[in-house]
């Protein structure tokens, strides 16, 4: 038997092949360019164990076995505990912290500068997608795992005249299951969510999503259509502001995240990424790992 070839060598925010691998076909764009000095400070090794790019686990034991990095919004990343109690916690604690001038600043960047994270063939006209709500859809690799889409309540939501977006990463087969599903309601993979998604009132999502940050940052009302299947790359982030003790606005709790680095949240405006980067894991040090 022919032994196993790695198709990357290096499982790493910025390399090209471990973005294809993932995506399938979709290479990212150039908006992401920033977010390579954030992957160069990230270190593979914190608090006596690895940091991984864009793995999941959690693990029963109330201790840390690990961390991820997960890449957002073209100028972020988020540092995560491999513990689903353990990582919603911190969320909560850091949300109730409150926002800063720092935060604020921070917040107001992203608005001007969100955009899509692939490259995609932009529809000439795509204003006739704009709507009042808007359900944004994971792709093809969350859409085949059972219960992780309330395909459901989006039928109801269609019902009412909402529009689906399909991510740029969904297969040909899916495309055609979902646009016979929900006909005139579909948004097409190429059209581009962030200008359809400014037009928006409400936005649904699943919490696999970071356009539910984005949504948030945005000023839009926000909704899940998560199925009953849980943990994924954003869902401690939402879960953990909804369990946040202080009655802030939903974007004050937000805002607050990106106001302290021990979130895990950094950023490419940071003045100084070392530093930040070890705020988050010099704060984390107050739980178990191994």
């Amino acid at each position: 038997m022919a032994k196993f070839e790695y198709m990357s060598t290096n499982e790493w925010l910025g390399d090209p092949m471990t973005h294809f691998m993932k995506t399938g076909e979709t290479f990212r764009s150039g908006a992401n360019d920033d977010q390579l000095k954030l992957a160069a400070a990230v270190p593979r090794k914190a608090n006596g164990v690895k940091v991984e790019y864009d793995i999941s686990f959690s693990i029963g034991d109330y201790a840390i076995k690990g961390y991820k990095f997960t890449d957002f919004m073209t100028k972020c990343v988020m540092l995560t505990a491999q513990h689903d109690v353990i990582s919603r916690k911190n969320i909560s604690e850091v949300a109730s912290w409150g926002p800063n001038d720092y935060g604020h600043a921070v917040v107001a960047n992203l608005r001007k500068q969100i955009t899509d994270k692939y490259t995609i063939n932009k529809l000439d006209d795509f204003s006739k997608y704009y709507c009042t709500d808007l359900v944004v859809l994971p792709g093809t690799n969350v859409l085949v795992k059972e219960d992780m889409v309330d395909f459901l309540k989006i039928d109801k939501l269609v019902s009412e005249g909402a529009k689906v977006k399909l991510h740029p990463v969904t297969s040909k087969v899916w495309r055609t299951i979902l646009t016979r599903r929900w006909k005139e309601a579909i948004i097409p993979a190429e059209a581009p969510l962030y200008d359809i998604m400014h037009h928006a009132k409400k936005v649904y999502f699943t919490m696999t999503s970071e356009s539910g940050i984005a949504a948030t940052l945005l000023g839009k009302d926000v909704g899940i259509v998560s199925g009953k299947r849980t943990w994924s790359n954003f869902e401690h982030v939402y879960k953990g502001l909804d369990a946040c003790p202080k009655k802030m606005k939903l974007i004050d709790r937000m805002t607050a995240l990106f106001s302290h680095p021990e979130s895990g949240i950094i950023t490419t405006y940071s003045d100084d990424l070392d530093r930040d980067i070890a705020k988050y894991f010099e704060h984390m040090r107050k739980y178990p790992h191994g």
